[in-house]
């Protein structure tokens, strides 16, 4: 016979509703190395004790000293998250000569009574592992934690939040993250310099020296555009200083992570935003084509929206339905531009966010993206769709030898559109073997030059619009036109004379004209 539901729950034992928090003394065997272990032990101790003391008057109860740790269980969380706090407080005001990190979670666990009180069961593992990912001087906690003191933090205008991103927690998975801190302290940094006492033979404390805090582990993968990944620069390079140039200005993975991790957070906003109806928050532009160089650009991202039918907001409103979402996250971060897309500032990083609609119109599926103050047919995807098929067209040395062009852009030829770049360049390419040397560079230009001089309309094809050419642009405006012209002109006599001095030995003024072309960035 089946158990009964009744059956099954008693079986479970005693179960409580509790916040649980660990409470974990950084680099304590360093410390015990350092002040011999007596004495480093006495520091744990310490440690503890202040801790368990903070927590008391919060209504904790210390379960058990886990070596350098302790494990403190709360009725509601809100008291848990005001002991953690005024326990980095008090190591702060009173230059104590420790740091901690703390993790703590509200949820169900199981009382147990095993040589005294004890609680077991997922809410314990999760707040271990949280503390276990926590930096010095950090507190970190999960999305329902969260959400159960969001309401309560109003009423502590000196208490700070913000979420960090995915983290995942070793037997658990995936989970939201959050940190909490006083506005006087402020959040704890990933490269952040933190403070290290220094003990003289005697174990009397003789100063204060700064060191790096570690990174946070374990964070969520998140898989960027494989164009947007090939950072390295592993075709021949025929001119060893464009590959030097290059090493500058390619992204490095730093860049990427925080990248990723702006996105990430972005991602996470957007998916509380259940009346928005996204389905997709993806990566676009020049980053996601792998032509993106630095100093870093706006990253452009793409909000995929489903809504139905007769639920359709008109851009404008669909602009401001986004950054109110993501401005109650990031308040004071957020931008809407003359095009309807929404800029926000995260990691250091502006990203550009452009709203599109997945809809069906006439029994077909389209997508549909701004155009001023109205929704356009058009698939953003195209032009990435398309730099994947040139890559394997030109070969390995075309990412790259954009990415040479796309400094001379920024500096020299702000007028002239990425895409359009990319396009020409690969139509370039379609007529000469493009290579990372001095003479491919002088080539295109006289390519280009030529091409624009002779041809007085557009055309090159938009692989993204029917029937539109990618340099309208700069025929439908005269002063474009003049500013373009001009450009590539100058452009054109310089990489004539750079190539001349190169050809002819003259290194100097050969490197002279290069500068010109690549500006203040040129080996800076």
């Amino acid at each position: 016979m089946t158990e009964s539901l009744y059956d099954q729950y008693q079986g479970l034992g005693v179960l409580e509703t509790v916040c649980v928090a660990f409470f974990d003394l950084v680099d304590s065997t360093h410390l015990k190395k350092q002040m011999g272990q007596l004495k480093g032990v006495d520091l744990a101790l310490k440690h503890n004790q202040v801790a368990a003391e903070v927590c008391q008057r919060f209504n904790g109860r210390i379960i058990k000293h886990i070596g350098d740790s302790i494990m403190v269980v709360f009725k509601i969380p809100l008291e848990g998250i005001l002991a953690s706090i005024e326990f980095i407080q008090a190591i702060h005001m009173n230059q104590y000569p420790f740091r901690t990190k703390v993790g703590l979670v509200h949820g169900i666990a199981k009382k147990v009574d095993i040589n005294g009180l004890d609680y077991l069961g997922n809410t314990v593992d999760r707040s271990a592992r949280l503390t276990s990912q926590s930096l010095p001087n950090q507190i970190l906690t999960d999305e329902t934690t969260m959400d159960m003191i969001k309401p309560f933090l109003m009423d502590f205008n000196q208490l700070i939040s913000r979420f960090v991103g995915m983290r995942e927690l070793k037997g658990i998975g995936g989970i939201p993250v959050y940190e909490l801190s006083l506005e006087s302290i402020g959040f704890v940094e990933e490269e952040a310099i933190v403070p290290e006492v220094q003990f003289s033979a005697s174990n009397g404390v003789t100063g204060v020296i700064s060191k790096k805090a570690q990174k946070a582990a374990s964070r969520v993968r998140i898989e960027l555009p494989p164009l947007a990944g090939q950072t390295p620069v592993t075709c021949e390079v025929k001119d060893k200083i464009l590959g030097k140039m290059l090493e500058q200005w390619t992204l490095k993975k730093e860049d990427l992570e925080n990248i990723a991790i702006g996105y990430q957070n972005i991602s996470h906003t957007f998916e509380k935003a259940y009346d928005l109806n996204i389905a997709r928050l993806a990566f676009s532009g020049t980053f996601a084509r792998g032509s993106m160089i630095k100093p870093l650009e706006p990253v452009d991202l793409i909000t995929v929206m489903t809504p139905p039918s007769d639920q359709y907001r008109d851009v404008e409103e669909t602009a401001r339905g986004l950054a109110h979402v993501l401005s109650q996250g990031y308040p004071n971060s957020i931008t809407i531009n003359n095009n309807n897309c929404i800029i926000i500032s995260l990691q250091g990083i502006d990203f550009l966010i452009t709203p599109v609609l997945a809809v069906i119109n006439g029994g077909q599926g389209q997508f549909m993206v701004p155009k001023g103050d109205f929704w356009v047919a058009a698939n953003p995807a195209i032009p990435e769709q398309w730099m994947e098929q040139a890559v394997k067209r030109n070969g390995p040395t075309f990412l790259p030898f954009i990415r040479l062009l796309k400094m001379w852009q920024r500096i020299n030829c702000t007028v002239l559109k990425s895409f359009h770049l990319e396009l020409l360049t690969d139509f370039i390419a379609s007529q000469i073997k493009l290579e990372i040397s001095f003479e491919s560079i002088y080539q295109w230009f006289r390519y280009a030059y030529n091409y624009y001089g002779k041809i007085k309309k557009p055309y090159i094809l938009d692989p993204s619009k029917s029937n539109t050419y990618i340099d309208e642009y700069i025929f439908a405006s005269s002063p474009v036109f003049k500013i373009f012209s001009t450009n590539i002109t100058n452009a054109f006599n310089t990489a004539i004379q750079g190539v001349t001095y190169y050809r002819s030995g003259k290194k100097e003024k050969s490197m002279a004209k290069w500068k010109e072309l690549f500006g203040e960035y040129w080996l800076a």
